[in-house]
């Protein structure tokens, strides 16, 4: 009797091992997981954890000594003197150019040392060993030429965390009625710490950092307004931008690293590699394709990575800023600051960080806003003035994906000062793509991936600006 018990119970048992994974709803697997559209290649794993520790383990009084191509070699984590602010003081910056010398001074003579045949004492053979665990034996050569200086930025990117509270949902919501994955609203972590008042030395400006003449191609950019520095118009222009340059580069690795490097020269990788991102990070040479967007990527996986799991990085519940209540409505005609206040009854100070877009000129009253300007109040301030108003884009109606692809190529071009060295083509009548490819001698492919033109689209306008040589970077 017990036998046979055994026997069912092992009969019950199989049983319920070959039902199929459906009957356990909450445990089995979605039939078609969607795949995740950001993925780590195995060359980024040590990069993307070492963006990690940037981020959300090193501190700003922290200086990591690393090998610029081997992110995982790590050889001395120094520890800044003296008071520590915003930007090292020039004792501190001092102390690590010091620091930086001396290693790269032990990892000259190392080399030189190991090609000579030389013996090693306890100390080089340490570093040895170090080398080549992290980088493989090939990694010495050159290595004092790596040598590379980064800054912890955890208090930083702790507090960008809980300014995203302000914006994050907003900003998911554009880009998922983009089309565009939500996940892409991480990026401010990487660019701005989702500071609107950002500037980099390179002129981009606000929290998703557009340049002057990229961010006119989708943003109101004059006298009166600036909108890079209105979080939610920049966060529409970037998923303006993403979704052109996801449509000519075929590839979200590729599509995020442009971000950084440019459209035009992430297709010049492209003809290269194709939308292979490993032989791109390994192969690709271009002056311009330097360590900032050779990394972008991985910044941006890192950021990701922290801003899904905060607890595990930081060790506590993150304490978000409120999301950003407002009201919008649109001008019908120009109007001054001072009148706007008076007549929503809202204090002009105020009303100037609710729309941090507007220049000096407009806040100081000097000109008006001009017809058509979103305006930002402080929510329910509509409702209570019982004004109908309208929900409108702050920027310029969207063109077709290769109109846009063009003017961002042409704001590039400016950009990186290659103007003279392109050269353009003005399109005059009953001029074909095959003639202008055959008058300028290049393949008719190539002057379609040039000018973002997909294959079997031969219209072209009289007066169209046709890139025919590309600058190189």
């Amino acid at each position: 009797m017990g036998l046979q018990r055994i026997r069912v119970g092992l009969f019950l048992f199989g049983l319920l091992l070959s039902l199929p994974a459906w009957s356990n709803p909450e445990t089995a697997a979605p039939a078609s997981a969607v795949p995740d559209p950001f993925p780590v290649p195995a060359v980024l794993k040590p990069n993307v954890a070492f963006w990690c520790k940037v981020f959300a383990v090193w501190r700003r009084d922290q200086v990591v000594l690393h090998d610029s191509d081997h992110l995982g070699l790590i050889y001395e984590t120094l520890e800044l003197p003296g008071p520590v602010g915003e930007r090292q003081s020039r004792a501190q910056r001092d102390y690590v150019r010091r620091a930086r010398a001396a290693l790269e001074d032990r990892l000259a003579r190392l080399e030189r040392r190991v090609r000579g045949g030389r013996v090693l004492d306890a100390r080089q053979r340490a570093l040895l060993a170090r080398i080549i665990a992290f980088a493989g034996p090939h990694a010495l050569a050159g290595a004092a030429d790596r040598v590379r200086a980064q800054r912890g930025m955890r208090g930083r990117f702790l507090r960008g965390l809980e300014r995203s509270g302000r914006y994050e949902a907003r900003f998911r919501a554009i880009f998922r009625a983009a089309g565009l994955p939500p996940d892409l609203a991480y990026l401010p972590h990487v660019e701005s710490s989702f500071r609107s008042a950002a500037r980099s030395s390179a002129g981009a400006v606000g929290m998703w950092q557009f340049t002057r003449s990229a961010g006119r191609v989708f943003l109101q950019i004059d006298r009166a307004v600036d909108e890079r520095r209105d979080p939610f118009a920049a966060a529409r222009a970037a998923a303006g931008y993403l979704k052109t340059a996801y449509a000519a580069l075929e590839s979200w690795p590729l599509a995020v690293t442009s971000y950084n490097y440019g459209i035009l020269g992430m297709m010049q990788a492209r003809e290269r590699y194709g939308t292979d991102f490993t032989r791109i990070l390994q192969d690709y040479r271009s002056r311009t394709f330097g360590f900032a967007s050779r990394n972008f990527y991985a910044e941006f996986l890192a950021a990701r990575a922290i801003a899904r799991d905060p607890r595990r990085w930081f060790g506590h519940a993150i304490r978000y800023d409120r999301p950003i209540a407002q009201d919008r409505v649109v001008l019908k005609r120009p109007v001054r600051v001072r009148v706007l206040a008076a007549h929503y009854r809202v204090a002009p100070v105020t009303l100037a960080a609710l729309n941090p877009a507007w220049n000096r000129i407009v806040v100081r009253g000097r000109i008006p806003l001009p017809a058509g300007s979103t305006v930002r109040l402080p929510a329910g301030r509509v409702a209570e003035f019982g004004i109908a108003h309208r929900w409108a884009r702050l920027h310029r109606a969207p063109h077709p994906v290769p109109v846009v692809l063009r003017l961002i190529r042409a704001a590039e071009a400016q950009v990186r000062g290659a103007g003279s060295r392109a050269l353009y083509h003005i399109v005059r009548r009953d001029e074909t793509l095959t003639g202008i490819a055959r008058r300028y001698r290049i393949p008719l492919p190539r002057l379609r991936a040039l000018n973002g033109i997909p294959r079997g689209d031969d219209l072209i306008r009289i007066g169209e600006r046709l890139l025919v040589r590309a600058p190189r970077y």
